[in-house]
């Protein structure tokens, strides 16, 4: 994700990724402990929005599930 932002500073870009890493690069953010449970849980198909301003990365949204509500 460093690299990303790097290389792509000032840019809008789209990465795809499986729960897990997702989970792990949320409690990087964070600063939560991977060995004890997170108080949150990466939903399948969640749109995850991750910004890095000024250095430093923060979570804009988290487990977004609007795109589904149509389909219920």
């Amino acid at each position: 994700m460093q690299a990303w932002a790097t290389q792509h500073e000032g840019e809008t870009i789209l990465g795809v990724s499986h729960g897990m890493a997702i989970d792990l690069f949320v409690r990087h953010i964070f600063g939560l402990d991977v060995m004890q449970p997170p108080p949150y849980r990466i939903v399948n198909t969640s749109v995850n929005i991750f910004r890095f301003q000024d250095g430093k990365w923060e979570v804009v949204t988290l487990n977004d599930m609007a795109h589904l509500t149509t389909l219920a």
